[in-house]
Protein backbone atom coordinates (compact mmCIF):
# COMPACT_ATOMS: atom_id res chain seq x y z
CA UNK A 1 0.00 0.00 0.00
CA UNK A 2 1.55 3.74 -0.95
CA UNK A 3 1.28 5.21 2.51
CA UNK A 4 -2.05 4.56 3.52
CA UNK A 5 -3.12 5.49 6.67
CA UNK A 6 -5.91 2.87 7.19
CA UNK A 7 -4.92 -0.05 8.52
CA UNK A 8 -6.89 -2.56 5.73
CA UNK A 9 -5.53 -5.72 4.62
CA UNK A 10 -8.95 -5.58 2.08
CA UNK A 11 -11.26 -3.60 0.88
CA UNK A 12 -14.39 -4.99 -0.58
CA UNK A 13 -16.87 -3.33 -2.60
CA UNK A 14 -19.99 -4.05 -4.51
CA UNK A 15 -21.75 -2.03 -6.96
CA UNK A 16 -21.92 -1.59 -10.42
CA UNK A 17 -20.21 0.07 -13.55
CA UNK A 18 -18.77 3.25 -12.09
CA UNK A 19 -18.50 1.75 -8.68
CA UNK A 20 -16.19 -0.75 -10.41
CA UNK A 21 -13.94 2.12 -12.43
CA UNK A 22 -13.54 3.63 -8.98
CA UNK A 23 -12.51 0.32 -7.60
CA UNK A 24 -9.88 -0.25 -9.82
CA UNK A 25 -8.84 3.69 -9.09
CA UNK A 26 -8.12 2.55 -5.17
CA UNK A 27 -6.51 -0.44 -6.87
CA UNK A 28 -4.36 1.90 -9.10
CA UNK A 29 -3.26 3.50 -5.73
CA UNK A 30 -1.98 0.38 -4.10
CA UNK A 31 -5.15 -0.48 -2.30
CA UNK A 32 -6.23 -4.35 -1.89
CA UNK A 33 -9.64 -4.31 -3.47
CA UNK A 34 -12.48 -7.19 -4.44
CA UNK A 35 -15.31 -6.37 -6.42
CA UNK A 36 -18.70 -7.86 -6.94
CA UNK A 37 -21.14 -7.09 -9.20
CA UNK A 38 -24.50 -5.33 -7.66
CA UNK A 39 -26.62 -3.32 -9.94
CA UNK A 40 -30.14 -3.41 -11.13
CA UNK A 41 -28.56 -2.02 -14.40
CA UNK A 42 -26.73 -5.17 -15.05
CA UNK A 43 -23.95 -3.04 -17.00
CA UNK A 44 -21.03 -4.89 -15.72
CA UNK A 45 -18.62 -6.57 -18.46
CA UNK A 46 -18.12 -9.92 -17.99
CA UNK A 47 -21.29 -11.04 -16.04
CA UNK A 48 -24.93 -12.49 -17.51
CA UNK A 49 -26.93 -11.51 -14.04
CA UNK A 50 -26.15 -9.20 -11.45
CA UNK A 51 -27.64 -8.94 -7.98
CA UNK A 52 -30.72 -6.79 -7.95
CA UNK A 53 -31.67 -6.99 -12.13
CA UNK A 54 -34.63 -8.86 -11.86
CA UNK A 55 -36.39 -6.89 -9.40
CA UNK A 56 -35.56 -3.85 -11.15
CA UNK A 57 -37.44 -5.70 -13.99
CA UNK A 58 -39.93 -6.55 -12.05
CA UNK A 59 -40.71 -2.80 -11.15
CA UNK A 60 -40.09 -1.27 -14.45
CA UNK A 61 -42.58 -3.10 -16.27
CA UNK A 62 -45.33 -3.76 -13.69
CA UNK A 63 -45.19 -7.52 -13.74
CA UNK A 64 -46.23 -7.52 -10.21
CA UNK A 65 -49.70 -5.86 -10.22
CA UNK A 66 -50.11 -6.78 -13.58
CA UNK A 67 -50.03 -2.47 -14.56
CA UNK A 68 -49.35 -0.55 -17.70
CA UNK A 69 -46.06 1.32 -18.44
CA UNK A 70 -46.90 3.93 -18.60
CA UNK A 71 -50.72 4.30 -18.71
CA UNK A 72 -50.91 2.58 -15.40
CA UNK A 73 -47.28 3.83 -13.84
CA UNK A 74 -44.32 5.86 -15.52
CA UNK A 75 -40.46 4.32 -14.24
CA UNK A 76 -38.05 6.39 -15.16
CA UNK A 77 -33.90 5.11 -14.91
CA UNK A 78 -31.19 6.38 -13.82
CA UNK A 79 -27.56 5.71 -15.19
CA UNK A 80 -28.51 5.84 -19.23
CA UNK A 81 -27.21 2.57 -19.68
CA UNK A 82 -26.96 1.02 -22.93
CA UNK A 83 -29.48 -1.73 -22.39
CA UNK A 84 -31.88 0.95 -21.03
CA UNK A 85 -32.31 1.75 -24.54
CA UNK A 86 -32.93 -1.67 -25.32
CA UNK A 87 -36.30 -2.60 -23.35
CA UNK A 88 -39.84 -2.36 -24.55
CA UNK A 89 -40.80 -0.32 -23.81
CA UNK A 90 -37.81 1.95 -24.38
CA UNK A 91 -36.68 3.02 -21.06
CA UNK A 92 -36.94 7.14 -20.34
CA UNK A 93 -33.57 7.65 -17.97
CA UNK A 94 -31.13 9.95 -16.53
CA UNK A 95 -27.42 9.36 -18.30
CA UNK A 96 -24.90 10.14 -15.91
CA UNK A 97 -21.33 10.91 -16.63
CA UNK A 98 -20.05 7.74 -14.34
CA UNK A 99 -16.71 8.39 -15.31
CA UNK A 100 -16.08 11.78 -14.42
CA UNK A 101 -18.06 11.25 -10.97
CA UNK A 102 -16.23 7.59 -10.13
CA UNK A 103 -12.83 9.50 -10.83
CA UNK A 104 -14.03 12.74 -8.59
CA UNK A 105 -15.56 10.18 -5.72
CA UNK A 106 -12.46 8.21 -5.67
CA UNK A 107 -10.03 11.21 -5.53
CA UNK A 108 -12.18 12.32 -2.35
CA UNK A 109 -12.12 9.22 -0.80
CA UNK A 110 -8.07 9.26 -1.17
CA UNK A 111 -8.00 12.49 0.03
CA UNK A 112 -9.77 11.55 3.13
CA UNK A 113 -7.94 8.61 3.79
CA UNK A 114 -4.84 10.14 3.24
CA UNK A 115 -4.95 13.47 5.73
CA UNK A 116 -8.60 12.61 7.92
CA UNK A 117 -7.68 16.05 10.02
CA UNK A 118 -7.79 17.95 7.38
CA UNK A 119 -10.03 16.61 4.09
CA UNK A 120 -13.99 17.85 4.45
CA UNK A 121 -16.12 16.18 2.46
CA UNK A 122 -17.87 17.70 -0.73
CA UNK A 123 -21.10 17.09 -2.70
CA UNK A 124 -20.14 16.26 -6.00
CA UNK A 125 -21.96 17.47 -8.69
CA UNK A 126 -22.09 16.26 -11.97
CA UNK A 127 -24.34 17.55 -14.90
CA UNK A 128 -26.54 14.65 -16.55
CA UNK A 129 -28.37 14.04 -19.95
CA UNK A 130 -32.38 13.10 -19.98
CA UNK A 131 -32.57 10.28 -22.73
CA UNK A 132 -36.36 9.77 -23.67
CA UNK A 133 -37.92 7.15 -23.71
CA UNK A 134 -42.04 5.82 -24.01
CA UNK A 135 -42.22 4.64 -19.92
CA UNK A 136 -43.81 7.84 -18.89
CA UNK A 137 -46.95 9.92 -19.27
CA UNK A 138 -47.21 12.56 -21.03
CA UNK A 139 -49.37 14.88 -18.51
CA UNK A 140 -51.70 17.54 -20.00
CA UNK A 141 -51.25 20.84 -18.63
Amino acid sequence: MKNHKLQLDCLVILGGNGTHKTANLLREEGLNVVTLPKTIDNDLWGTDMTFGLRSAVVIATGDEKNLKVPDDISVIGYDGISSSQMTEPKLTTLRQDTKTLGEEAGKQFLAMIEHPRTTLSRSIHVKGELLEGATVKKMNA
